[in-house]
């Protein structure tokens, strides 16, 4: 039997040169898409560490939601913050913390008193930093709302006149007033803080007593001035009085 053999295709040198620009522009083509995808995913994932950046630098609150403080033991970290926060406070209260730049709250924090501290606490995390403690009185509304605590450990009125200062140079005076606080034990409304802030500030004690010890050295100096002539009289009525005996 005779066997059949499918002959060879043959390609012609000239077809074989001209299927060269072909093949070399498709090549062309694939190098350039897989330039395009990786310039793509570099585009993409900048913006996306990009905005996780512009989170971050806007977050104020202590414990974000994300990373190690939004785990049991983030958590228990950022709780133990705040209960060092409270230690030797004197008074505590908050404000609204929402529509404040973050630039406007490094400006306020650096404008307080040395002893006084400004922090936007969760309410979980507050909740559960003053259980046991003499701020328990820190419930129900005041652990509503996104709010920014100051504790105070010296001259709370000189605290509050500060921050009112900065809500009015920052428009935010009908806004961001204080709402609660809690002083001794006892808590406070909108007024209480209200009043608190009418007393005395440190400098001004501090003031007064200055210009009362200023007083006490002349009123001495007056008294001792005075003795010589008190005595002078004295004599001159003694002498008097022997004068018309004899």
């Amino acid at each position: 039997a005779s066997s059949y053999k499918r002959p060879l295709l043959e390609t012609s040198p000239s077809t074989a040169l001209h299927s060269i620009p072909s093949i070399m522009n498709a090549r062309i083509l694939i190098f350039l898409s897989c330039i395009a995808c990786v310039q793509c995913y570099a585009f993409f994932q900048t913006n996306a560490h990009l905005r996780s950046v512009r989170r971050s630098n806007h977050r104020l609150s202590m414990g974000g939601a994300a990373g190690v403080a939004s785990t049991r033991k983030g958590k228990e970290i950022s709780i133990g913050k705040i209960k060092s926060e409270l230690e030797g406070c004197e008074m505590i209260f908050a404000i609204p913390s929402s529509n404040i730049e973050v630039n406007q709250v490094t400006t306020l924090r650096k404008s307080l008193p040395e002893n006084t501290t400004a922090k936007v606490v969760k309410n979980k995390l507050m909740e559960r930093a003053v259980m046991g403690t003499e701020w328990e009185a820190v419930s129900g509304e005041m652990l509503k709302g996104e709010n920014m605590w100051f504790f105070v450990r010296d001259d709370i009125s000189g605290s509050i006149k500060i921050l009112k200062k900065f809500l009015k140079d920052n428009g935010k005076d009908q806004t961001h007033q204080p709402k609660f606080g809690v002083i001794e034990g006892g808590p406070l409304d909108a007024e209480g803080v209200e009043a608190i802030s009418k007393l005395p500030t440190k400098q001004e004690l501090y003031q007064k007593i200055a210009v009362s010890i200023n007083l006490v050295p002349t009123k001495i100096a007056r008294g001792i001035n005075l003795v010589p002539t008190k005595v002078g009289r004295s004599v001159k009525l003694a002498f008097a009085e022997e004068k018309s005996d004899s």
